[in-house]
């Protein structure tokens, strides 16, 4: 990872990476972006004739242009300008341009946020117009919000919306709420920074795309591991773990051993009764993630279809193989206590050794957060049918009003692509990771576990997608006790998904 960022080495750079990620947006004559707009689209798409050219450096500013013999090095601090059709510059005249969201970005005072501060002023000076990020709604009001604002016509600010990959933003998008931000010749949806967590390839219809996201994908689902029980009762220890996934042996198989192990020694105090069981789990969430770490899902697309996988071999394979875990190593939930008692299990009460679980739970503010006993954390074990880590991404999107014309979905959305550029000598740098640090308990949570689960083997849920389901109830809940009827659970609920991706696909 390059940290250490020099002025020249990012004039340089962002010479290079801007003139590539950026070719459609300073000239007209430019290829159609990776999407497949079409040229009829990609023109419509262009700035009116009313975007003048700036009066900040006139023309050609590229830090390598003119006589600089006479100037010393510390002086080459310009970045290239893009520009238009006549070499001047785009000035978006002073467009001031919120991404209204339940949480604001703040910049982080290491040399990242300072080199990203740094390039933010200068596109914000270089292109005229202003832009940040801030908490205009709750987390439950920004999908309504969005909705509000563009059935009611819109008004003179400039919005970009941040929603949950969920059933409102999907009924926004079939409503037609959502510009189609595909036929913007100023994006490439192709590039890194958009196929990192794949959000737009989820929210597309053909060669529209209505939503996307920048970035790397949130973590989700993993497992959590009580380092000190686990040594209790099976002599292993965390970083036994960690080289093992780190040597992709991390599976199914590896898992159980282990878990077998726990079984065997978890009387520890000789007395006839277990104290210490192999895991706990929201089950209805253990038995999904089952499905995706066997390489299967339980929809899908093909060929620009919804497809349903409920009766896919490695779709049943998973059911019933986590219907068995549940059935043969879970600590049951006490009398008494609530659905959510694995996590106080898990913290408080030290009950057993794995908790498979999301990764927010390690956050300063997450459930895990006051936990005595030290925890790992590693990725779903892999089933048989996919061979690798398998992680299965829900991420937040960003939408464009629909209600905006074609001149001005163009400035905001050429702000919006130099505002979320990578920034050069950063390009392998994930600035997500390092929230993490504050509440992992070592550092190989966030180094090998976290960052791995955020760049490789990904894939998407389209269960959201499909109108009429209720997972829960048509499928998980059916499955996630040992000794489930996997056939009947499928037979039951097949009928139902059919025909629901029938009608997704009209």
């Amino acid at each position: 990872m390059k940290r250490k960022i020099f002025k020249k080495l990012m004039a340089a750079s962002l010479a290079a990476a801007m003139a590539v990620s950026m070719a459609g947006c300073g000239n007209g004559d430019a290829p159609a972006s990776g999407n497949g707009s079409s040229g009829d689209s990609q023109q419509e798409s262009k700035p009116s004739d009313d975007v003048k050219p700036s009066d900040n450096g006139g023309g050609e500013a590229d830090s390598t242009g003119g006589d600089q013999s006479s100037e010393p090095e510390e002086a080459v601090d310009k970045y290239t300008v893009l520009t238009d059709e006549n070499g001047n510059p785009y000035d978006l005249g002073g467009m001031d341009i919120k991404i209204w969201s339940w949480f604001g970005d703040e910049p982080s005072d290491d040399e990242y946020g300072e080199a990203r501060t740094e390039w933010r002023e200068w596109i914000q000076d270089t292109y005229n117009f202003t832009m940040s990020q801030e908490a205009l709604g709750g987390w439950g009001d920004c999908p309504q919000s969005f909705v509000d604002y563009v059935t009611t016509g819109g008004d003179d600010n400039n919005y970009i919306f941040v929603g949950h990959s969920g059933a409102e933003m999907i009924a926004a998008m079939k409503q037609g709420l959502m510009y189609d931000v595909g036929s913007l010749d100023c994006l490439d949806f192709s590039e890194r920074k958009f196929q990192l967590n794949g959000q737009c390839n989820l929210f597309s219809k053909g060669d529209a795309i209505y939503a996307f996201m920048t970035g790397y994908p949130e973590p989700r689902q993993g497992m959590y591991v009580n380092k000190r029980l686990l040594e209790q009762t099976t002599g292993m220890t965390a970083d036994d773990l960690y080289d093992m996934q780190k040597e992709n042996k991390w599976n199914w198989e590896t898992w159980e051993e282990i878990m077998k192990q726990i079984n065997a020694n978890g009387d520890v105090d000789n007395d006839g009764v277990q104290d210490i069981y192999p895991f706990a789990a929201n089950t209805g969430s253990f038995v999904s993630a089952a499905v995706y770490s066997n390489g299967s899902s339980f929809f899908g697309m093909e060929d620009g279809k919804y497809v349903c996988k409920l009766e896919d071999s490695k779709t049943l394979d998973a059911l019933q193989w986590a219907s068995d875990m549940i059935g043969n190593y879970i600590y049951p939930q006490p009398e008494g206590k609530e659905w959510d008692y694995f996590i106080a299990g898990f913290r408080d009460e030290t009950k057993f050794v794995f908790l498979p679980e999301d990764a927010y739970n390690m956050q300063p503010n997450g459930n895990l957060n006051t936990m005595e006993d030290d925890f790992a954390f590693l990725m779903f074990p892999y089933g048989p049918g996919a061979g690798e880590y398998v992680n299965a991404y829900t991420d937040n999107v960003w939408a464009l009003p629909g209600c905006y014309d074609a001149d001005r979905a163009w400035k905001i959305m050429f702000a919006y692509n130099l505002w979320t550029e990578e920034i050069p000598g950063f390009e392998d740098y994930n600035p997500m990771l390092s929230g993490y640090y504050n509440g992992a308990r070592d550092t190989r949570t966030v180094e090998e576990t976290l960052d791995r689960m955020m760049s490789e083997g990904a894939t998407v849920k389209y269960e959201d997608f499909i109108p009429d389901i209720d997972m829960g109830n048509d499928l998980l809940w059916k499955v996630n006790m040992g000794g489930a009827d996997i056939a009947a659970a499928v037979e039951a609920c097949k009928t139902k998904w059919y025909t629901a991706v029938d009608e997704a696909n009209k």
